[in-house]
């Protein structure tokens, strides 16, 4: 059953000028390898699905075989699976966002490298999300995790995930956040 958390439908709610990712293609997760498939010399794979039955991933469109392969055998990925397909992107900085009522309850950067320095987002950022907000409060959904890229020329949507399985990083501030959330109840 689809949810607001699907990438095909949260991409739809904002205007695509604020997504980081707005030329892209779908396909099923076996189609990747296929001749016939065209697809950007430089890709970033992720499912559709909110249920994330992989992590996003990027690759040379030669390695996507072997990529696919990988995730056949360690994650069970079906074949039947949809993706969507966008040209890899230069980001910066990524930063996650903690939204509670339709307000920024806190922030933090995040990053996968183990000596990734968490810091909290330029004020920049917060007016960008400040702008997205409204878009998703249009269709009722007020509590969600919103993360953004900084590029070299601007901050753009990437993604928009449920509270409950956001993860938390090193500088947000847990304490407004549960003290936020607490308010709903």
């Amino acid at each position: 059953m689809p949810t607001i958390f699907d990438w095909n439908q949260y991409s739809m709610v904002v205007p695509s000028d604020m997504l980081l990712n707005k030329d892209f293609s779908i396909h099923r997760f076996g189609d990747l390898e296929k001749p016939w498939t065209e697809l950007p010399k430089e890709i970033f794979v992720r499912p559709i699905s909110a249920w994330k039955p992989f992590a996003g991933f990027s690759c040379p469109r030669e390695f996507v075989k072997s990529e696919t392969n990988a995730l056949y055998q360690l994650e069970h990925v079906l074949p039947h699976e949809m993706v969507v397909v966008f040209p890899k992107q230069d980001i910066m900085n990524e930063y996650r966002y903690w939204i509670v009522d339709s307000k920024i309850s806190t922030s933090s950067s995040y990053g996968w490298e183990e000596d990734h320095d968490f810091k909290i987002p330029p004020a920049e950022t917060d007016d960008f999300v400040k702008n997205v907000i409204p878009y998703f409060d249009n269709i009722g959904v007020t509590d969600f995790v919103l993360d953004v890229a900084e590029t070299d020329c601007s901050f753009k949507l990437l993604e928009i995930n449920a509270l409950s399985t956001s993860g938390w990083y090193g500088a947000m501030n847990a304490r407004q956040l549960i003290i936020d959330i607490m308010k709903l109840f």
